[in-house]
């Protein structure tokens, strides 16, 4: 094993929870909308059922492969070649999530907070200081967001609540109204980001405490669920249906926040709240590509790549899509078909034929 660090689960669970709900926090509820409506807090019950399976999938294949993740057990699942064409195509997938994530954060601040600055320095600062973490290690990563995230989500839920002036539950009504189908539409929006709970394949090795590993990961899950809900009311609450117009409805929210005329305009708070999760979740799946890419490879250390890999993720940042217009357009089209495949359905199928090929042998044992 290439990755000589270990974390708790505890530990996995923040990390997962930050590097999960971050960027969904701020585009879900509007493309959301455009399917579910009023409903689209509903949309989040339905979507977490991704998350669920992705973390009983991995966590039956670990059971299976004990001390592999998903591209090292592929080529024993499917055969060589075939394993490691499944492969890369994780790897080309987290790829691209890094530099999708990378391309939301540089949208956000270049367009609200910082205007004039070159969208090339925003995004490589930002790598730079995630591939220094990632060579690191994995036990770095756990440490900075122990470090950084509890203090950080306590703020955000506070600062949330300082909306509660703006507040009219009236705007929940009527639930259902065209019935459970635009729910389900919407549903498909944040099942990309529960979908990508599928990462936990590369932690589950890791694990001091793997029997834990299950119940805290589907407490990630559940933790990641109630805090969309909770901003998808917000933003329902405040706006109403005109949350539709907005890009980032959450953030307009926090403008409404006045108490006496002096604790008010919280935006730059969110801001800087924001970028630790960012931040985070740069680091978690720089960390994934780097690790997944070394032992695809056969490497005998990931550590001395991920500047290499920070390099080629800023550039695929500002390559993949042409304008921020078809970057939401993207996340609300092609995504939520492209990362549920790959983090859902196409484990489904490992883990079937993995059982099938396994039939018949006693526990602990399996097909070499």
């Amino acid at each position: 094993m290439i990755e000589r660090g270990r974390i708790s689960s505890g530990q996995m669970a923040l990390i997962l929870f930050a590097g999960i709900s971050t960027t969904g926090t701020l585009v879900s509820p509007n493309m959301t909308g455009w399917y579910a409506g009023r409903d689209l807090w509903l949309s989040v019950l339905w979507a977490s059922l991704y998350g669920f399976v992705a973390v009983g999938l991995a966590f039956r294949l670990h059971r299976i492969y004990p001390g592999e993740n998903i591209i090292q057990y592929s080529p024993r699942i499917l055969g060589n070649l075939p394993g490691k064409a499944l492969g890369l195509l994780f790897l080309v997938s987290y790829l691209v999530l890094v530099g999708i994530t990378l391309r939301e954060y540089a949208e956000f601040v270049k367009g609200i907070f910082l205007p004039q600055t070159p969208m090339t320095v925003i995004v490589g600062s930002m790598m730079l200081v995630s591939a220094f973490a990632v060579k690191g290690g994995v036990e770095v990563i756990v440490r900075v967001t122990q470090a950084l995230l509890p203090a950080a989500l306590l703020i955000f839920l506070v600062t949330l609540c300082l909306t509660v002036q703006s507040w009219d539950v009236q705007h929940l009504f009527p639930i259902l109204e065209k019935g459970i189908g635009p729910s389900l539409k919407g549903s498909m929006v944040p099942g990309i980001w529960f979908s990508e709970f599928f990462v936990i394949t590369f932690l589950l090795p890791l694990l001091a405490d793997p029997s834990k590993g299950l119940r805290r990961g589907l407490i990630a899950v559940t933790s990641v669920a109630l805090l969309f809900l909770y901003i998808n009311l917000i933003c329902l609450f405040v706006f109403g249906m005109e949350y539709l117009v907005m890009v980032y409805p959450l953030f307009e929210a926090t403008r409404y926040i006045s108490y006496a005329q002096f604790f008010e305009h919280l935006d730059a708070i969110m801001l800087m709240l924001w970028m630790t999760g960012i931040f985070i979740k740069l680091c978690l799946v720089h960390y994934v590509v780097v690790l997944g890419t070394s032992q695809w490879l056969n490497l005998s250390d990931y550590q001395p790549y991920s500047l290499q890999m920070a390099f080629l993720a800023a550039g695929l940042s500002l390559w993949v899509v042409p304008s921020s217009q078809e970057l939401y357009r993207a996340i609300s089209t092609i995504f939520p078909f492209f990362f549920p495949g790959t983090n859902v359905l196409i484990p489904i199928l490992l883990w079937l034929i993995a059982e099938w090929r396994n039939r018949g042998l006693q526990k602990g044992e399996v097909v070499q």
